[in-house]
């Protein structure tokens, strides 16, 4: 299965901003991924799984295996972060 996995917390004014802009490009790639938001705040455990650090993390997962993570999303960076990632499959 692939997965977008979008890890926020309800304080992160970044996390605020990406969200919108992650739902937008994830309309084009809907067929072939899931997305599931995360708020590392109460998920403590799925945090640490993936090791995530900073808030928002995107990260990426082909067949169950992390492909990429993005850190500073903008509109270019999750295009240009989405191809590399969809010509993975």
């Amino acid at each position: 299965m692939n997965k977008l996995i979008l890890f926020t917390s309800p304080t992160c004014i970044p996390c605020k901003m990406a969200k919108p802009i992650v739902y937008k490009e994830f309309q084009k790639y809907s067929a072939d991924f899931t997305l599931s938001l995360v708020d590392a705040i109460e998920n403590p455990d799925k945090a640490d799984k993936y090791q995530v650090m900073s808030v928002p993390t995107l990260i990426a997962e082909v067949n169950d295996v992390e492909v990429d993570r993005l850190q500073n999303i903008t509109e270019k960076s999750l295009t240009t972060f989405m191809e590399g990632v969809y010509a993975r499959l």
